[in-house]
């Protein structure tokens, strides 16, 4: 918003967006996730932990009456920011209901699996240069797995819990906890904390 606005983008369409392209983030991680989850007590776990998420986004936006009354109420004690700030939300949520149609639904699934596919691709490489022999199906899902783990740990980038289920998926194939760590810290950096730099001479560009 801090840079979307100042060019003429209202902040609820910039909330819409984000949410709109997260939600389908985790959809597409979960699809990925799913080709190696052979325990059907976690898969009903984590399709659950995705399907609440989805639902509740669903419900705010078809009904935002909850909202609108949480902010009222919010005006009314005289907390004017606070209840900008969730009448945004709010409208950002309704702003949803702009891209539900079977075009932008899909397009938006592909590239999601197609990003998150080649992230899984990477770490198939990672390992590889490693040494380890982990089955195919198995190694492609273990990062989209760890990436749900994290997202339930509800940790920013689920720092820890990402990685620690990285090593445990590792170590459950045989791999060696130190060369699993590796694994983890590789994959991670090659991923969430490039972006993180990226993210930061981005900031730096545009704050001159």
């Amino acid at each position: 918003m801090r840079y979307l606005v100042p060019m003429g983008v209202p902040p609820e369409l910039v909330i819409s967006t984000f949410i709109f392209e997260r939600a389908f983030d985790l959809i597409a991680v979960l699809l990925l996730a799913s080709i190696a989850i052979s325990r059907a007590d976690l898969f009903i776990f984590v399709l659950l932990f995705v399907a609440a998420f989805i639902l509740a986004l669903i419900f705010f936006a078809y009904y935002p009456k909850l909202l609108l009354r949480v902010s009222e109420s919010f005006l009314r004690r005289g907390f004017l920011r606070t209840a900008k700030i969730i009448m945004t939300l709010c409208n950002g949520l309704r702003g949803i209901l702009q891209w539900i149609n079977m075009f932008d639904i899909a397009m938006a699934l592909g590239l999601g699996l197609i990003a998150w596919g080649l992230t899984s691709y990477g770490f198939l490489i990672l390992l590889s240069y490693l040494g380890l022999s982990v089955p195919f199906v198995t190694a492609f899902a273990i990062y989209p797995l760890a990436m749900l783990a994290g997202a339930a740990s509800m940790l920013p980038g689920g720092l820890g819990s990402t990685e620690i289920t990285i090593v445990a998926l590792l170590a459950i194939q045989g791999v060696q906890l130190s060369v699993a760590a590796i694994a983890a810290v590789g994959i991670r950096l090659a991923t969430i904390w490039f972006a993180i730099l990226c993210g930061f001479i981005s900031m730096v560009l545009l704050e001159f």
